[in-house]
Order: structure tokens, then C-alpha cells, then sequence
């Protein structure tokens, strides 16, 4: 008889958001593994109403409810109140044998770890980011930075096993002395066919995404900013994910900078994942350019880059986390020396100055590298390390 795996978070499953993709994606390994997969999290679909799609079966505790600034305080408790309820009765007729949880209040956390523990079920956590002070306004006083430095320092302990997106988080979580599998973004990349690109007479350049304070949009557009009236002729920027009145007011981006490329630019707001797929698709490359030096650029992994080579799409890019470890310079990538706006100018003009030919080798090497590196399947061997294979 298969055993039962529940994946617990606060996604917006199915694919609401990169946190959504990934435990999707990580509920097919485990299924592929041989195991009975239910996540849990706060999409859209009907509440407590489980969601069948064939492999998976997901669920959403999001009950529909008024919206009052209170929710912010009350929401933590209600969840974990939701989650027993939901746990305890799914337990009784589907007995659970491994627990993989996200971040997730703490209040849910201790019960989800008392519940384990009564039961005798494995836990094991998903680790994918540590953030950096630098990104929130209160620096290391913010509540995201302290609750995710309690995750990873002190929470998840020896009796947990943890599946680490890069090696900085794999490095720290055995110096503590647990079980790691790393697991970096992955993706159903089989499934998603390959569809080859159709020639323009300009080159397509895409940031899909909300910027915040990881992806420097400022220096991207900056960079493309300083290039000529006749190389910009060659250029087409597509920015998805902020509106145009974000773009010009939210990143301090001078407004001479987004008049010069005025032309060049299209500005959409956020879109279904399948459209970015699409827009990715129509694309030559895109852009990702974010600090070297902060701890969640070592820390995480970018979806983003996952999603860009699984359609054929070349980055251009400056390397951090562990993207070194998967891109070579000219085949699935245009190396950015630094994330400063010049060297993306110079890096844009090394894109502009292919040769058909030689974009199409680097569209090739691009899905050959999300084909053998960013595949579920080829994880089975890695989770296997904190979590043992099903034989049927």
C-alpha cells in the first residue's frame, strides 16, 4: 500500500505564485516516488474542497472572509485552527506518513510538530530562501527577517530533514547537523514542449516578475538607456509583472532614462503564468540582474532563470546562487561582469550582435540545459536521501 505524503504551506496553489510552482512540482517527485501526495495551501479554489488533477490532489484552507486590518493578527491563529481541523480528520481515514512544510505561522508550526511527533510521522522542511536586512525598511527588525532567521537557526532541528535550494542553505543546514537533499528550482520540463522561436528583425529582451528589492529593474533600464539611437533600434524590452506608473515611480529610475527608451518599452501589468510561458517563448532573452554580495541572492534560487531555459530562452544575467554551477558564458547565458548599468549595456550589445545561427545554437544549449539539470525526474536519487522511495 502507497504511503501518504502531505505538503503543507501558505502557496497559492496551483501555480499562484513561485512557492506554489515549486511544491507542485516537488508533490510530483513525491508522487513519481511512489507515494500519495496532498497539499496543502491558500489558493483560489474552494475551500477545504480537494482538488483531483491525476497525480496531485491539493486543497485550500482560504476561507472566504471580510478583510479588516486586523486579519494581519488574526490570520496566523485561524490557520493554524483550519489546518488541525482539516489534519486531524484527513489523518483518520488516510494515515499520514511524511509531513513536508514551508515557512508557516508559528503557531502552526508547533502543532504540526507535536502532531508528528504523536503519530510518528517524518517531517521534513523545504528550505529556499534567507533573506538579506537590505530588502525591508526596517532592516533586521522586519517580521520576515526575524522569522525566517528563526526558521533556519533554531526551529528546524534534528527532528527535521530538509531539502536545501542551493548550497548556501545546504552547507548551513548540515554545519547543524541534519539530513539535506539539495534540490534546486525544478520544473515538469518534459511535459512543457519545446516550441521553437520565431526569427524578429529585433531583438526581444524580458524581465517578467515583481522586482522589489532583489532584481535591480533600475540598472536594466538605466543600462538599456545608454545604448544609441541605432542600437536601440534593435532593441524590444518587455517588462511584465508592475505597471507602468510602478515602473516610473517606484524604483527611482530617472524619467528622462524611460522617455529615451520610450519606444523600445512595453509594460505589462501581472499576467497567468501561462502568458509569461508564452512571452518567454517569443523572447531572445531575458534578464536577470540582482546583488552579488546579499545573502538571499546565495541563499535562493531564481524560478525565473528555471522558467526562462525551459522555454529555450538564453539569460542575460550576472551570475549568483548556484547559476554558475549550470550556465557557461555564450551557450545558455550572456555574463554580466557586474550589475551595473554599464556592463548591461555592454552585455545587451554582445545580444544585439548575434548571429541568427548563433542565437539559435544558444536557444538549443538553453532547453538542453533545463532538460538535464531542472527536470523533477532527475531528482529521484537526491530526495532519496531524507526520504525513501515507495517500491510498488
Amino acid at each position: 500500500m502507497k504511503k501518504n505524503a502531505v505538503m503543507i504551506s501558505q502557496y497559492k496553489l496551483p501555480d499562484g505564485d513561485a512557492g506554489a510552482i515549486r511544491q507542485m512540482t516537488l508533490g510530483k517527485l513525491l508522487s513519481e516516488m511512489g507515494y500519495n501526495v496532498l497539499l496543502i495551501g491558500m489558493g483560489g479554489t474552494k475551500y477545504r474542497k480537494i482538488t483531483d488533477n491525476g497525480n496531485l490532489r491539493y486543497v485550500s484552507l482560504n476561507e472566504p472572509h471580510t478583510r479588516t486590518k486586523l486579519n494581519k493578527y488574526i490570520e496566523p491563529f485561524r490557520f493554524k485552527i483550519k489546518l488541525k481541523r482539516f489534519l486531524l480528520g484527513f489523518n483518520e481515514k488516510n494515515k499520514i506518513n511524511e509531513i513536508v512544510i514551508s515557512d508557516i505561522p508559528l503557531t502552526a508550526f508547533y502543532f504540526i510538530k507535536n502532531f508528528a511527533k504523536e503519530e510518528g510521522i517524518g517531517m521534513i522542511y523545504d528550505s529556499v530562501e534567507w533573506y538579506s536586512p537590505e530588502q525591508f525598511k526596517f532592516g533586521k527588525l522586519s517580521e520576515k527577517y526575524v522569522m525566517k532567521s528563526l526558521y533556519n537557526r533554531f526551529l528546524i532541528d534534528k527532528n527535521f530533514k530538509v531539502i536545501a535550494i542551493s548550497r548556501y542553505l545546504e552547507r548551513h543546514f548540515l554545519a547543524r547537523g541534519l539530513k539535506v537533499s539539495r534540490i534546486p528550482v525544478i520544473m515538469d520540463v518534459r511535459d512543457n514542449k519545446f516550441i521553437p522561436k520565431k526569427t524578429h528583425e529585433k531583438t526581444t529582451l524580458l524581465y517578467a516578475g515583481v522586482p522589489g528589492k532583489k532584481d535591480f529593474i533600475k540598472n536594466i533600464v538605466d543600462g538599456i538607456a545608454l545604448l544609441d539611437d541605432k542600437e536601440l533600434k534593435n532593441i524590444e524590452l518587455r517588462i511584465i509583472g508592475i505597471t507602468e506608473n510602478q515602473l516610473r515611480n517606484g524604483y527611482n529610475i530617472k524619467k528622462e532614462n524611460i522617455m529615451k527608451i520610450k519606444k523600445n518599452l512595453t509594460v505589462l501589468n501581472r499576467v497567468s503564468r501561462d502568458a509569461v510561458l508564452r512571452n518567454l517563448g517569443e523572447a531572445d532573452f531575458t534578464l536577470l540582474i540582482r546583488s552579488e554580495k546579499q545573502r538571499y541572492a546565495k541563499a535562493g534560487f531564481p524560478t525565473k532563470a528555471v522558467e526562462s531555459l525551459m522555454t529555450g530562452t538564453p539569460i542575460i544575467l550576472n551570475f549568483t546562487s548556484d547559476l554558475r554551477d549550470y550556465l557557461e558564458d555564450g551557450k545558455e547565458c550572456l555574463a554580466v561582469k557586474s550589475p551595473s548599468a554599464s556592463a548591461i549595456a555592454d552585455a545587451v550589445r554582445r545580444a544585439i550582435s548575434l548571429t541568427l545561427s548563433q542565437k539559435t545554437a544558444m536557444f538549443s544549449y538553453s532547453r538542453k540545459c533545463a532538460e538535464n539539470n531542472f527536470d523533477f525526474r532527475t531528482y529521484i536519487a537526491e530526495l532519496e536521501k531524507v526520504l525513501p522511495v515507495e517500491r510498488t
